[in-house]
């Protein structure tokens, strides 16, 4: 689907755990991103293309965003440590004036918000005495929570001084394995990923998008829902779909964001499943009727090279089983078996590209699968 999507001229946006799709974005030039805890994100949530002048002007759902996220790095899970509204006010306020006293050739970061917050406290000025007085803002509190995404542990995470517009690409995958067990980095990472999909969105209204969210989302909170919610609401309106993939029927069933993804899918993809038990449970979650459980129970596969499989998918009440025969080549660049992916990779390695690599394992399994 990736494929036949970026080839028919879809932007593509990927979020992925696991390496499925690295032969495959070498193969179509995708830029593939690779993020790790052990070294810097470079991501940069306040730095976006500035005007001619030379000045970073914000609009509102940028301002938004940052609450949010900012929100969440001081409270975590903002469902169940949420902020009050005047804490959100200020804090809108404050990123506001950030940004416009911010001097021109100056590049915006979430370290330089807080020294400027802090600097704006430590002067004692009327408004900031008045909420210390009234205890509406907790600044020590706050300003200890912030102190390792901004001078600490995490600013080269969040604090980079150049950042690639990816906007600009048609072809995206953020490769999340080594960070989706970070409670800590995991779900700021993934916000940030959400206000680059919208941006997105908003800077190609004519193009036809495409996000496709593989495993890891499990570790999305609450406040995630509302993005997920958007895309499916909106999608129509902005030439917008989105896929969540899952392994496992649990996995919706105890996620926080399963009524945003039951109620707000148009369609659903089933892939053969030997165990009746299962398919019940799948099939009374989604409402499948009688007629669909005797489609999904009857679909084969056979694995491996020159293999196939059966797939069911519902759309708007109508359900139809497709096989799917991949080429070889196809094979090559879709396969998530260990051994097969590191002889590919080995052989792409020799050769230089992902290209000939391929062409030389489908040679060889031709040769001994076909001969």
């Amino acid at each position: 689907m990736i494929k036949d999507r970026f080839e028919a001229g879809h932007i593509v946006i990927v979020i992925d755990s696991g390496g499925t799709y690295r032969h495959l974005f070498e193969a179509l030039g995708g830029k593939y991103i690779e993020l790790s805890a052990e070294k810097s994100l470079n991501l940069n949530p306040f730095l976006f293309p500035a005007e001619p002048s030379g000045r970073y002007l914000p609009d509102s759902s940028k301002i938004i965003f940052l609450v949010g996220l900012i929100g969440k790095m001081w409270k975590g899970d903002l469902n169940e440590n949420p902020m009050s509204e005047v804490e959100k006010s200020l804090l809108s306020q404050w990123i506001s004036d950030y940004y416009r006293d911010l001097p021109e050739s100056i590049i915006p970061t979430l370290t330089g918000f807080y020294d400027y917050l802090q600097a704006l406290v430590a002067a004692n000025g009327e408004a900031i005495l008045d909420l210390k007085k009234d205890q509406l803002f907790p600044f020590q509190e706050f300003f200890i929570v912030l102190q390792p995404f901004a001078h600490g542990i995490y600013k080269d995470h969040f604090n980079a001084l150049a950042q690639d517009y990816l906007v600009d690409h048609r072809l995206v995958c953020f490769e999340l394995e080594a960070i989706k067990c970070n409670s800590k980095l995991y779900p700021l990472v993934v916000q940030i990923l959400f206000d680059f999909a919208f941006e997105m969105v908003s800077k190609h209204p004519d193009a036809t998008k495409f996000i496709d969210i593989e495993e890891g989302w499990t570790n999305l909170d609450d406040a995630s829902r509302e993005h997920i919610e958007s895309f499916y609401r909106k999608g129509r309106k902005t030439k917008t779909s989105i896929r969540i993939i899952t392994q496992d029927i649990q996995e919706i069933k105890s996620s926080k964001i399963a009524s945003a993804i039951k109620n707000n899918a148009a369609t659903f993809i089933l892939l053969y499943n030997e165990k009746a038990s299962s398919r019940e449970e799948i099939g009374a979650f989604l409402g499948m009727n009688a007629l669909d459980m005797q489609k999904y129970a009857s679909l084969r596969r056979k694995n491996g090279p020159g293999g196939f499989r059966e797939i069911f998918i519902k759309e708007m009440g109508q359900s139809h089983v497709w096989l799917l025969e991949p080429s070889l080549w196809e094979h090559a660049m879709f396969t998530s078996h260990p051994s097969e992916r590191n002889q590919i990779a080995d052989l792409a390695k020799k050769h230089g590209n992902i290209e000939d690599g391929i062409a030389e394992w489908v040679y060889h399994t031709k040769q001994k699968y076909y001969v």
